[in-house]
């Protein structure tokens, strides 16, 4: 199971630029702007999660989830304990334990790697750069509780036993100063739906709105820049797809986000 690649999507895209799907290749190191990340292959919480016989989108397992995932991921969503004692990171704190000044936890949809890779090179054209801080992303949800970092893992643990799904994208939303892809794949309503039932007691309000999911290529511009940035796209726009293929969990740490890890789907 490990070591198959999820395969290629058949439909081919018209759109101009658009990707061609296909089997993943551990992610070039980020760049100026993007957050900042433990390196592929490294041990955070005493694990790293694999996929055919890599790192998993190039994040580390959430502490606590061991390097034979998705084998037994319930009997693993709790940090390795060294004497009684979480494991330790290197500013002291304790991994995946979170804490009272614990930073928030955002989560998003892990894409293939060719369509991530065109969401991202998108966003880099029409972000503003001053102000792009962090990577194209499909947030499932805006914020949850950093001092429950155990909890939500062991949680994210349970529901990823499924199996990796397309995605489409159907067309460009306006967002008054910004533009975003809509999404479309009945998995992934239902993905969110059973995450939100199991997070209730944490959502904000911003998190109990209604899930539409996008993933943002601008904002933060004038309305009439939006505007043209929207019907200059549309004008060539074709719809293509690609497939989610994991959650990935940050820490927001006061604008720019910080990589906890990444947790994969089975392949289909």
């Amino acid at each position: 199971m490990h070591g198959e690649p999820f395969g290629e999507v058949c439909a081919r895209h018209s759109q101009p630029g658009a990707p061609r799907v296909k089997p993943r290749r551990t992610p070039a190191p980020s760049t100026a702007g993007e957050p900042r990340e433990t390196p592929a292959g490294s041990i955070v919480g005493g694990a790293t999660a694999t996929l055919s016989g890599r790192p998993c989108g190039g994040l580390p397992a959430p502490a606590g989830l061991s390097a034979d995932w998705p084998a037994d991921p319930l009997s693993l969503a709790t940090p390795r304990r060294r004497n009684g004692a979480p494991p330790q990171a290197a500013d002291g704190g304790w991994i995946g334990e979170g804490g009272p000044a614990a930073a928030p936890l955002v989560l998003t949809l892990q894409f293939d790697e060719a369509l991530a890779g065109h969401f991202e090179e998108m966003r880099r054209t029409h972000f503003p750069p001053a102000l792009n801080r962090i990577p194209a992303h499909l947030t499932l949800f805006h914020q949850l509780p950093g001092e429950e970092e155990a909890e939500v893992v062991e949680i994210l643990a349970r529901v990823a036993r499924r199996v990796a799904f397309p995605v489409a994208v159907t067309g460009l939303r306006p967002l008054g100063r910004g533009v975003a892809y809509e999404i479309e794949a009945p998995p992934l309503l239902a993905l969110r739906r059973d995450l939100a039932t199991r997070f209730a007691p944490w959502l904000t309000g911003q998190d109990r709105q209604r899930f539409r999911p996008h993933v943002t290529i601008q904002n933060k511009v004038t309305p009439e820049e939006a505007r043209a940035t929207l019907a200059r796209l549309s004008a060539r726009f074709a719809p293509f797809g690609g497939w989610a293929e994991g959650l990935q969990l940050w820490r927001y740490v006061g604008g720019p986000w910080e990589a906890a890890g990444a947790i994969p789907f089975r392949p289909a």
